[in-house]
């Protein structure tokens, strides 16, 4: 299949990518390693030094050497050498007297590096931290031309869901970076800052998340005003209390902080902070089931189609269209007079639905009279009734299609489908299980179908992509919490 080509191609170039980066660290990182030069900023004091004045001695000389590189008024440069593993700490000090002018924490590990454990830096730590940041900015490129090539090559895929869900998240996390870097922010810095980016993300949408929140729920209370009790619409409530509660507990917790001893206040902020970006992590691929919903919704095919499909749903028991359905065939009655007036290019209506136990007629047989009512030639109408959901609409339509085509000699005939507009994305992902690729027209419908069908498209994408996504969530998360207990 396209999808899986297409796929296999994205993750042998993130390989790549991610192969090349860690090549680069540990070449660079063997070169640089050992050797660290630290600027330290003294406190004030009215006796002016000399270099010759002053040194930098360390507690444990087998750990780590050090020695003054430069001295000015108000900051000394030194250099450290890891020795061996462990702790020590550097006082700067004046000789004469002994006067302690600071102190200073290391860490040096198995290799070398040697750690500020003040500051988070570390040997050749700007380096490596410009390599970290351009594989993030290159995986972000990767993630935007899965997107845009997913939109293109394969036109629905929960793929496309996760491309733009995954490049929002890591959009904000590059370009906190980059401007980090660029301002000459110290590790512990980054580290903090890019550790926050879930939480910032989470209050700054605060407001539209309580919006998406009461919209979902009066969508589904309206739905069950008019379709009855049913799952699908019990869950949105659920989902809709789910969300504002969890955006107002993030808030309140961030309000408040934590208390306790310092390993479980070390706890209780691993955990929040986990949250957060999880929560945060859904937003952003809420977020890609809007853009590929509305997307889908607004295309336009070509003025030079051979077949239209129109999915059925229910219609009235005397056999006539509800407006949801008759919105369906106007959608395709309009394409069909507007390619006339274009090219002069007939096509062939495919209308396709089964007969409901309370339906007198099959769908199709509703539609196909309602087209016949339009001044359609019988002719041009090919009817589908034997199907019971949108993927059977969708298989036995390929089937009704390609015979057709056959007999009437039609090659690589250019086929869409119309539904309502909120069901485009998930009509189209369902006709490429079927191996067939037709377009997608959308039908205008009341506002309230669409909160529920952004949900289930960002549920339907969890569940499709689970491998992937648990990949990437479980990498964001050790990162979250390595970064608390870590540094």
């Amino acid at each position: 299949m396209k999808e899986n080509m297409f796929i296999r191609q994205m993750r042998n170039t993130a390989a790549i990518l991610l192969l090349v980066y860690l090549l680069l660290s540990i070449i660079t990182g063997s070169i640089v390693r050992k050797e660290f030069t630290v600027t330290l900023v003294p406190p004030p004091n009215e006796t002016v030094f000399t270099m010759e004045d002053l040194e930098y001695v360390s507690w444990d000389p087998a750990v780590l050497s050090c020695r003054i590189l430069e001295y000015n008024p108000d900051s000394v440069t030194v250099q450290l050498k890891g020795l061996r593993a462990g702790k020590t700490s550097c006082s700067l000090r004046v000789k004469a007297s002994g006067e302690v002018l600071s102190d200073d924490f290391y860490t040096v590990y198995f290799t070398g590096m040697v750690v500020d454990q003040a500051s988070g830096d570390f040997s050749s730590c700007r380096v490596l931290a410009l390599l970290l940041i351009l594989a993030l900015t290159a995986f972000n490129l990767l993630l935007w031309m899965g997107f845009f090539s997913s939109r293109r090559l394969l036109g629905y895929s929960y793929y496309s869901i996760f491309f733009i869900g995954a490049a929002c998240w890591l959009s904000l996390t590059t370009v906190l970076l980059w401007i980090l870097y660029f301002g000459h922010a110290n590790m512990q810095t980054m580290y903090s800052s890019v550790q926050a980016i879930g939480r910032n993300f989470a209050i700054l949408t605060c407001p539209l998340v309580l919006l998406f929140s009461l919209l979902l729920c009066i969508s589904n209370l309206t739905l069950l005003r008019h379709e009855g009790c049913s799952f699908p619409n019990i869950l949105g409530i659920l989902l809709s209390v789910l969300m504002a509660a969890g955006i107002l507990v993030i808030q309140m917790i961030g309000m408040h902080g934590f208390k306790g001893s310092e390993f479980f206040v070390e706890v209780q902020s691993a955990l929040y902070e986990t949250l957060c970006t999880v929560y945060s992590f859904a937003e952003c691929f809420l977020l890609g089931a809007i853009v590929n919903g509305a997307l889908s919704a607004c295309h336009k095919p070509k003025q030079d189609l051979d077949y239209m499909i129109i999915l059925g749903c229910k219609i009235k028991k005397d056999g006539t269209l509800f407006p949801l359905i008759r919105g369906r065939v106007d959608q395709v009655l309009t394409q069909y007079r507007n390619q006339l007036a274009h090219s002069g290019k007939k096509l062939y209506f495919v209308p396709s639905g089964g007969q409901g136990s309370d339906e007198m007629i099959s769908e199709a047989e509703g539609m196909r009279r309602y087209l016949l009512s339009q001044g359609i030639p019988k002719e041009q109408i090919l009817l589908e009734d034997q199907s019971g959901n949108t993927a059977e609409n969708m298989r036995f339509s390929k089937a009704l299609i390609q015979t057709h085509a056959a007999e009437h000699h039609i090659t690589n005939p250019r086929i869409a489908f119309s539904t309502t507009n909120y069901h485009v994305f998930r009509s189209g992902i369902i006709s490429r299980q079927q191996e067939f690729y037709p377009e997608g027209v959308g039908s205008p419908t009341k506002w309230y179908f669409w909160p529920n069908a952004f949900v289930r498209e960002m549920v339907g994408m969890a569940a499709y992509t689970k491998r992937l996504l648990a990949v990437m969530l479980l990498v964001m998360v050790v990162f979250v919490i390595s970064i608390q207990f870590i540094f």
